[in-house]
Formats: structure tokens, C-alpha cells, sequence
């Protein structure tokens, strides 16, 4: 608390001190060898490589996705199909954030921008693309968080994120019943809280029948995915449907698909959960289980891959170096032009 709030460390630092102290303490107070501090050590490292891989993934096809303009042009389809302002900030905040955060991809770069070109406040925007995914974080990441959290401690996945999906339902109308007080006054207020409040619910009920029928890998996605659609058939507009957008949807379509079978299709889910695993235990209480092609962060690459087929014309070079600085410096700075010329703009609903 000390080094983060008073000395306004970096996550980076922060993970490092926190390191060398719990290194130190179970050293010297506690007599561990170091041989078993080391081991342990390499072994929650390699629990949290899919985490790793899901946010490295995330981060890198969220880049490339603004620069080539895909994110404003969906965006400002989806504005087009709702009928009234106020709704705006719900089905982005939590809509699309959600959304996001499901599929693996970083919600704050996308989603602050198309609240401050809604009109909110620049500290609003930057909290509400927080505020609207933080009730179901952790189902979210494309399910990867419960994942790491189920080989961390041992209890049953299933179970676990059916617990967790629980609970997130009033942490999501909680953070849902926030958002009123971040937007302007003609927008916000109490007049808001029932719409919110019920926004929220919604979000969450669905994110917990999806846990319970399909998995933890899509509740987050289909949780945005329904509060979106019940916005959009309350506002009785149809946006029209071309080709251009639908090679924007594409690379989405390579996280959602995937998942879904995998999560659905029983054959298909014994055979890459439970067979096609790769499996190593550095400490004797411990096995680490890897599922390369169950896991979020396979089907993230491709859709990059995929994403950088279709917007050849995007200079890849400077995406990675962003993305690649953006991921070291644990999210603290924001995307940036780049000294070739690509530049995010602002979304104009």
C-alpha cells in the first residue's frame, strides 16, 4: 500500500518487491531452502503463463484492431441501432465492455474512447471502462483468471466458477449502480439507477446460466453479448449489414466460435481438456496441467493472425512495439502514435 499509493510504484516494481519480500521471509524466518523457493517459484510462474499469454494476446490484437479502424466502424454501426442517448453509456460501459473482456481483449483502450466521444467526462470515461467489466473480472479473460485460480488452489473448476458466477451478480449491479453518478447530468442522476441497476442484473444472471450450461469461457461474452442485443431490440432500429463490417466482426468470431464448440460439443471437450494435455510437477504437491488448445490464448492468436490478413495494410511493426511496451509496463501507458503514422481516432457515434 505504501509503494503503490504514497511512492506510486508500477505494478512491474511492485510484483518485484513483492517478490524479494516473500523471498526473504520465508528464507530467513522460516528456513525454506532455496531450492524449494525456486522451484515453487518457476512453478506458479508456469500456472500463470496462460494468463500471460491471454493478456500479451489481448493486448496485440486490440492494437491492430484500432489502428486498422475496425473498433470506431463497429462502434458506430452499433450506435446507429439505439434509439435513445441514455442507453449509450450502459451498452458501452457495460455492453461492450463486457464483451471484451470475455473475448480476451484489454476493454479500457476501446471502451474509454467511445465514452468520452459520448460525451463523458474524461475521468468518467476512464473509470466507467473499468467500473463496467470489474463485476465479472473474474470470469472474464476468456475464462483464464478461474483457470489459473482452480490449478492455484485445487478445487474443481466447475465448481468454482460456479460459485464465482454467483457472486458476481450483485458485485456487477454494484458496480452497475455506479455508473449514473459518472455521466452528465442530462444523462445520469437517479432517473438512470432503475435501467442501470436492471442492466446490470441482467448481465450477470446471464453470465451465470451460461457457467452452468455451456462454461466460465463464454459467460463474460455472452453476458455482453445479451445486455447489447436487449438495447438494440428495445430501440426497434435494424443498422444496416455490409461486408466491410462483417471482416471487422471476423476476428471476434475466431475467439467466440471456437469456444463455444469447445464448450458445448462434449467430444470436443473431453478431448481437449482431459487428453490432449501437457502435464509437469517441479514440486510434489503440485501438478501443473496445461491445455493449449482448450485455453483462451490459442484461439486469441488466431484471431490475430486472422486480423492481420485481412488489414494488410496496418504497419505491423509499430502495433507490436506498442503492444509489446504496453505489456511490460503493465497497461501504464496509453496507446500512442507511432513514429510511422498510425493513429487512434476518436469515435464519432
Amino acid at each position: 500500500m505504501f509503494l503503490a499509493v504514497v511512492l506510486k510504484r508500477s505494478a512491474l516494481q511492485l510484483s518485484f518487491y513483492g517478490l524479494g519480500f516473500a523471498t526473504g521471509l520465508v528464507y530467513l524466518v522460516f528456513k525454506t531452502p532455496f531450492t524449494v523457493i525456486f522451484l515453487a517459484g518457476l512453478d506458479r510462474v508456469l500456472t500463470t503463463v496462460p494468463l500471460l499469454l491471454v493478456v500479451l494476446a489481448g493486448i496485440l490484437l486490440c492494437n491492430l484492431l484500432m489502428a486498422a479502424g475496425a473498433i470506431d466502424r463497429l462502434v458506430a454501426w452499433f450506435m446507429r441501432g439505439l434509439r435513445h442517448p441514455r442507453h449509450r453509456h450502459i451498452f458501452i460501459a457495460l455492453g461492450i465492455g463486457n464483451f471484451m473482456e470475455g473475448a480476451g481483449v484489454i476493454a479500457e483502450p476501446i471502451v474509454a474512447p467511445m465514452l468520452r466521444a459520448a460525451g463523458v467526462s474524461p475521468v468518467g470515461a476512464a473509470s466507467l471502462s473499468i467500473i463496467g467489466y470489474s463485476g465479472l473480472m473474474s470470469l472474464e479473460l476468456a475464462g483464464i483468471i478461474i483457470t489459473v485460480l482452480a490449478l492455484v488452489t485445487g478445487l474443481p473448476v466447475r465448481e468454482l466458477a460456479v460459485a464465482t458466477a454467483w457472486l458476481s451478480i450483485p458485485a456487477v449491479a454494484a458496480m452497475a449502480a455506479c455508473i449514473p453518478w459518472f455521466l452528465p447530468k442530462p444523462d445520469g442522476g437517479w432517473r438512470l439507477l432503475p435501467e442501470a441497476l436492471g442492466a446490470g442484473l441482467l448481465v450477470g444472471v446471464v453470465a451465470l446460466i451460461v457457467v452452468l450450461v455451456a462454461g466460465v469461457a463464454l459467460s463474460g461474452m455472452v453476458g455482453g453479448l445479451a445486455l447489447m442485443a436487449v438495447l438494440m431490440l428495445l430501440s426497434r432500429r435494424r443498422p444496416t449489414f455490409n461486408r466491410r463490417l462483417g471482416r471487422d466482426l471476423l476476428p471476434f468470431a475466431c475467439i467466440f466460435v471456437p469456444l463455444l464448440l469447445l464448450n458445448t460439443v462434449p467430444w470436443l471437450h473431453h478431448l481437449t481438456s482431459r487428453q490432449w494435455v501437457l502435464s509437469l510437477r517441479l514440486v510434489p504437491i503440485h501438478q501443473i496441467t496445461l491445455r493449449p488448445l482448450f485455453s483462451a490464448y490459442l484461439y486469441l492468436f488466431l484471431a490475430l493472425g486472422v486480423a492481420l490478413a485481412i488489414f494488410r495494410d496496418v504497419p505491423w511493426r509499430p502495433v507490436l512495439a506498442t503492444s509489446l511496451s504496453q505489456g511490460w509496463r503493465a497497461g501504464s501507458k496509453n496507446i500512442r502514435s507511432s513514429a510511422s503514422g498510425w493513429k487512434r481516432t476518436s469515435v464519432r457515434p
